[in-house]
């Protein structure tokens, strides 16, 4: 009950243009009920309807737009399933006041048990939720909380139709910017401590690393993006300093760096870096047992160099879909660097990690047939490999064997890399 009396005095405070003491006195239940038809106005009320951050338990972050009724109606498409359906929804009390999608909706289909409909595990789906508990709530931001699964879930009031339009692909204007650093090392200082920092825009993970008694710390979160922010479903706190999120991505020309501010308005300066912070000497052995207990990992968006998510041009070959880094076997006893596309081909690496943690690739042979119109764009993907100073291997996420995730990055000057899933 106390949940309700909190829920219920602050619906009281959002709503109320004045105070109104006669609220206070009503019973349990009328006040309870009070909240729940408060819930509702507030999620009715919208004239644009609002965006849905979804965090799952498999940590895949999707995107939806809601445009909720007063008739618990909810129409709602996303990232995954982008045509708009009707649903129904109910306001219920549990423990808390909760947000229940009622019927099979497109909320329902990342957690379908089918593999083949949720993309997720047989029996498990993506493992998120279609009861939600209210949080807190301000004007424009709703946070939620999975009844059974804990997930995370945020609703944020879309400001205009072209917000809403662009939700899907909104990180473009964070990405457009922090991408003019060239590097893939990046570094910046937060409360008198040196990070090293990603942000993964595949993964939706934001990553700090840096050293405590020359042992690396690695502290990661999952964001969503509204418009030029950065806001982060967990806090990280790094000594006195904790962090939300961050505003107002942009790149300074003549500081050669990205600037942003953090949710509490200091300053949060990204520069470029040629090195890692601390070099993990272990990591590429791991890297090159995930792939043999994988078979193969793949690459998806093939390589980031000169300055391009795609530099060597790979996406351009006909029928491209990814690039895998295949185990040995039993007939080719080397590394494929497979590009998959209409038909299949690559160059067999001799694979090495020197006693730097460095790996260095050694052309064999090739695999399949180069098709004519691709051989200048293959020949710089075999110069792009071979490169000599070779390759670091960053670990960005480990786990199960689907769950890992690695960065390989050149030594030469960090400007170019690929990031390797299941």
């Amino acid at each position: 009950m106390k949940n309700y009396l909190l829920f219920g005095l602050f619906f009281i405070t959002l709503f109320s243009c004045k105070k109104d003491d006669s609220a206070i006195l009503e019973s349990p239940d009328k006040r309870l009920n009070m909240t729940l038809a408060d819930y509702e106005k507030h999620l009715v009320d919208t004239e644009f309807g609002w965006i849905g951050y979804l965090l799952t338990g498999t940590e895949k972050v999707h995107v939806f737009k809601m445009a909720f009724s007063d008739k618990n109606r909810v129409n709602m498409s996303s990232d995954y399933a982008k045509t708009n359906a009707e649903s129904s929804y109910i306001l219920r009390a549990l423990q808390k006041p909760t947000l229940i999608f009622d019927t099979y909706s497109t909320i329902h289909i990342i957690n379908d048990p089918s593999s083949n409909v949720s993309g997720g595990e047989i029996g498990e789906g993506q493992i998120t939720d279609f009861e939600f508990q209210f949080i807190r709530a301000s004007q424009d931001t709703i946070e939620l909380e999975g009844v059974l699964n804990k997930s995370k879930f945020f609703l944020i009031k879309a400001k205009s139709k072209k917000e809403l339009d662009d939700s899907f692909n909104i990180y473009q204007d964070i990405k457009n910017e922090y991408n003019k650093l060239q590097t893939y090392f990046r570094r910046v200082n937060v409360g008198g401590i040196d990070c090293e920092i990603n942000i993964n825009d595949a993964n939706k993970r934001f990553t700090l690393k840096y050293l405590e008694n020359d042992e690396l710390v690695i502290k990661d979160v999952n964001y969503f993006n509204v418009g030029n922010r950065l806001r982060f479903f967990q806090t990280i706190k790094l000594g006195d300093t904790e962090i939300n999120g961050l505003n107002d991505f942009r790149y300074d020309d003549q500081a050669k760096a990205v600037v942003a501010t953090t949710f509490g308005g200091k300053e949060f300066v990204i520069k470029e870096e040629t090195k890692p912070l601390k070099y993990e000497v272990n990591v590429p052995k791991l890297w090159i047992d995930w792939t043999a207990a994988s078979g193969y990992v793949s690459a998806y968006e093939g390589f980031h160099a000169n300055g391009s998510d795609d530099g060597l041009g790979l996406k351009t070959l006909a029928g491209f879909r990814r690039l895998d880094f295949v185990a040995p076997t039993a007939t080719v006893s080397n590394h494929v660097a497979r590009i998959v596309a209409s038909t299949n081909y690559g160059p067999i690496f001799k694979t090495t990690i020197n006693e730097n943690g460095i790996v260095i690739f050694t052309q064999t042979g090739t695999s399949g047939t180069v098709p004519s119109a691709a051989t200048d764009t293959f020949n710089k993907y075999v110069a792009q490999y071979t490169q000599p100073e070779g390759y670091y291997i960053i670990r960005v996420k480990g786990g199960g064997t689907r769950d890992q995730i690695y960065d390989m990055v050149s030594v030469s000057d960090g400007k170019a890399w690929a990031t390797w899933a299941y």
